[in-house]
């Protein structure tokens, strides 16, 4: 289902169970939310999109606020960061957890769905600290937290340049943000899947050059044949 698709669910409200219905009410409030914002969505238009009246929502959900934080949840659960917690756990080179952090990045941008909390808290955010504060207790810091570990043993082992771990962390993770601060800001105006793509190559290969002490050494190595492959015998 596309985020503007928030029509009426084909079962009738009767039909459904209890935690059906909620379960329906916030993915239509979260794609709803989305496309026009919190403030001008009611909760009246997100019980008519599912057939049901405002009182009936009313006795699923105490008020709008209490349906934001159902949203956000139900967004935060389609963000995979396995990678992070897999490579902070059995550790891997930091030139293949640079890999593995481009290609998730190459998959939230085939599964918007994976966007959708970071979107969420980038336009409501600002209005809402209970919001932000979930999400940074929820998603952010975990993840931010995993990363820097990953960094703070690449660089005791000699494989990260050494600067401070959070100035890397941030570095890692703002292509992803600006592609998600993109759609959030231009939607249909925002960069294609391929100029998203490219972005993404583009700046995960400055990155490696920048930080990956593997990377300098291969390079430094191969400017040093260059050299000696066009002195004069």
């Amino acid at each position: 289902m596309s985020l503007e698709d928030t029509g009426k669910n084909c079962a009738s409200p009767k039909r459904r169970s209890r935690e059906q219905l909620k379960s329906d009410l916030v993915q239509t409030a979260l794609k709803m939310f989305l496309k026009h914002g919190v403030q001008a969505t009611s909760m009246a238009d997100i019980g008519r999109a599912q057939g049901i009246s405002k009182p009936t929502v009313y006795e699923l959900f105490d008020g709008k606020q209490a349906l934001v934080n159902a949203a956000l949840k139900a967004a935060l659960r389609e963000i995979d960061v396995t990678w992070v917690t897999n490579a902070h756990n059995a550790p891997v080179s930091f030139d293949v957890f640079l890999d593995q952090s481009l290609e998730a990045c190459k998959e939230y941008l085939r599964n918007p769905k994976g966007t959708y909390a970071y979107r969420l808290v980038m336009q409501e955010g600002v209005h809402s600290g209970e919001l932000l504060a979930a999400f940074l207790k929820y998603m952010a810091v975990p993840a931010s937290e995993g990363v820097m570990g990953v960094v703070a043993r690449a660089i005791d082992a000699g494989e990260c340049r050494r600067m401070d771990v959070r100035a890397v962390q941030k570095l890692i993770s703002s292509p992803m943000y600006f592609l998600i601060s993109d759609r959030a800001m231009f939607g249909e105006n925002a960069l294609s899947f391929e100029q998203a793509l490219a972005y993404l190559e583009a700046c995960f290969a400055g990155i490696r050059v920048h930080l990956c002490l593997k990377s300098q050494t291969a390079s430094t190595d191969k400017g040093h044949a260059a050299r000696v492959e066009r002195r004069p015998t």
